[in-house]
């Protein structure tokens, strides 16, 4: 982590969660278990990885946090505030780029959509907007494409307008549930060197649920492994691997390779 970083994750924690479980009810009215209580400090500015097996509470974790579905008990704190609802600071983009975006809409107006709900005021001439609209969209490497709509790009390029978005309502919290599952091999590993130039440029706090072992490692300063069917947390692996990374020698690193063996024991005990 950066220098700037570090110091931001000293400060003060910019998550914390306190016996935050879920519950949910079955057809014949019996309580079915979510997840476990789960309490937990993210410092702010740091990048945390939840992994697991399918089931085991990941995405509810992450929605939780993200205000989109109420905990059946403990707490959500985001920056000293509770959080009870969708909240401004946090933004959440989804695994299906299609639930992300508007369609209906072009670009320029998803990415200005992301303007308006902003803690910021939006700029107010036309020409400033689409200025800000064309900023944020070279932030994630896309020139051009603001007169297009969603369904004229690519599975990568719509992710990359879902994150612009996200990045133009200036939040202090990324959540990121699976992005970059339904991409190619290329295309993943640009969007992970994306997200985290995007990261230390913005100085978030990134939230990052995946099922790949080698990407949690490869993004993240913790890994956190959820057991299998929702009995919460069960290792938090501090990942000392140096930044910045690189798709080739961090993964062939000694290092990471004793890292890859910690998580995956621990996602397969």
């Amino acid at each position: 982590m950066s220098t700037l970083l570090t110091g931001q994750a000293e400060q003060s924690p910019g998550i914390t969660l306190s016996e935050v479980r879920k519950n949910y009810e079955s057809l014949d009215g019996d309580q079915v278990l979510g997840i476990a209580p789960v309490s937990l400090d993210i410092g702010a500015g740091e990048f945390v990885s939840f992994v697991g097996r399918s089931g085991c509470g990941k995405s509810t974790l992450l929605r939780m946090i993200a205000g989109l579905t109420a905990p059946s008990g403990g707490a959500v704190h985001v920056a000293g505030g509770v959080i009870r609802g969708p909240d401004k600071t946090v933004r959440y983009v989804f695994q299906n780029y299609g639930e992300s975006l508007l369609p209906w809409k072009t670009v320029g107006d998803n990415v200005e959509f992301g303007l308006r709900h902003s803690l910021s005021p939006p700029p107010k001439s036309k020409q400033a907007r689409r200025a800000a609209i064309e900023h944020y969209l070279a932030e994630v490497g896309l020139h051009g494409v603001a007169a297009r709509y969603p369904s004229e790009l690519s599975g990568g390029m719509q992710q990359r307008v879902a994150i612009a978005r996200a990045l133009a309502s200036s939040p202090t919290v990324l959540l990121l549930d699976e992005p970059f599952s339904a991409v190619d091999a290329l295309s993943r590993a640009n969007l992970q060197d994306l997200v985290l130039r995007l990261w230390e440029q913005h100085g978030l706090t990134v939230l990052f649920v995946t099922h790949d072992i080698d990407e949690a490692l490869y993004l993240s300063d913790r890994v956190l492994v959820l057991g299998p069917a929702g009995t919460g947390i069960v290792a938090d692996v501090d990942v000392a691997l140096e930044r910045p990374r690189d798709q080739v020698d961090t993964r062939e690193s000694a290092r990471y390779l004793s890292l890859r063996r910690e998580v995956m024991e621990a996602v397969l005990a």
